[in-house]
């Protein structure tokens, strides 16, 4: 097995004018991979809750002469996303989406909950909410990504 050369910088040039969906894309990692995605010449979509963060991101991208929009976007919505995908399609000039990524991600309480006695009392129902972004979300960006990569989708 060879070792990965890390020093040579990595050849994006397949990357311009690709069109790019990255779910989570308004902060974090997804936020670092729409820059390295927009840099790379790529028209990127932000498809993310947070509509504040992620306009700012996109417009602050764009006045620096990127190709990156920003859909408001509830990846556990079904309907939600494939309205995301049908935007991140038009906005690409070749009317494709090429890359997806699903970086939408939320973490919430943990597993075993220490603060609720053992026994007694009514155990309170838990969130779904991690479930519901980290899986269900993931989900269906997977299945939206394999419909739009078909070389023949119907549009």
């Amino acid at each position: 097995m060879s070792k990965a050369d890390l020093e040579t910088p990595l050849d994006l040039s397949s990357l311009a004018g690709k069109g790019v969906l990255i779910t989570g894309g308004a902060s974090g990692l997804g936020a670092a991979m729409v820059k390295a995605f927009a840099k790379a010449g790529s028209y990127v979509t932000i498809a993310d809750l947070q509509q504040e963060l992620g306009e700012k991101y996109a417009a602050e991208l764009t006045a620096e002469g990127y190709n990156v929009q920003f859909v408001h976007t509830d990846v556990t919505s079904w309907a939600s996303q494939v309205k995301a995908f049908e935007i991140a399609r038009l906005f690409c000039p070749t009317r494709t989406i090429d890359v997806v990524i699903p970086s939408a991600a939320v973490f919430s309480e943990t597993f075993l909950d220490l603060t609720t006695p053992a026994t007694g009392g009514q155990l309170p129902e838990p969130s779904t909410t991690v479930f519901d972004v980290n899986i269900t979300g993931t989900y269906y960006t997977a299945k939206l990504a394999a419909h739009y990569f078909r070389p023949t989708p119907d549009f």
